[in-house]
């Protein structure tokens, strides 16, 4: 699933369309409506979905005047190596429950004779205890954010004239 961007009538090769995975949308769309100051509080939601929510001229204008800004004052670094460090926390965390499901697995093989069981088909208790297992993965590794990814979000604002987000 990804986040597909059209421009209004282009003014430019690059403002036709823009593509980013969930994973890269979530944290760069974040990024965009708590650090800009362009997009509108009751617009902001409509940001996490692909449903068709329209961005004007005037703010796709905005928003890669401010984000050029929040690149020469550093914050677009600043949030990257945030975001680096939370994700190599999530990363560590993330092993150890790997190595907990792993164990968790042997179990249920151990327990019924199935060498390629899948965790929904666990038997009940073993299924309770990788869910909750599960449940304790940093999700946080998942969403990286990069200057680079900045940049190209700047061209297609700029030459957009207005976007689409689908």
């Amino acid at each position: 699933m990804g986040f597909d961007l059209y421009g209004k009538k282009a003014k430019t090769e690059k403002g036709e369309y823009f593509r980013n995975n969930v994973w890269w949308w979530r944290r760069l769309a974040k990024f965009v409506c708590e650090q800009t100051g362009v997009v509108d509080d009751k617009d902001k939601e409509a940001w996490n979905y692909n449903d068709g929510h329209s961005v004007s001229a005037n703010e796709a204008t905005q928003i890669a005047k401010q984000l050029r800004y929040l690149i020469k004052t550093g914050q677009v670094d600043k949030y990257q190596n945030e975001v680096e460090q939370e994700q190599q926390k999530a990363e560590l965390r993330n092993n150890k429950v790997k190595k907990l499901l792993a164990k968790l697995e042997k179990k249920a093989v151990k327990l019924s004779g199935n060498a390629d069981i899948a965790p929904f088909e666990y038997p009940s208790p073993l299924d309770e205890k990788w869910q909750k297992i599960y449940g304790m993965r940093d999700n946080n590794s998942d969403y990286p954010f990069t200057k680079d990814n900045v940049e190209e979000f700047i061209e297609f604002c700029e030459g957009s004239n207005g976007f689409t987000i689908c």
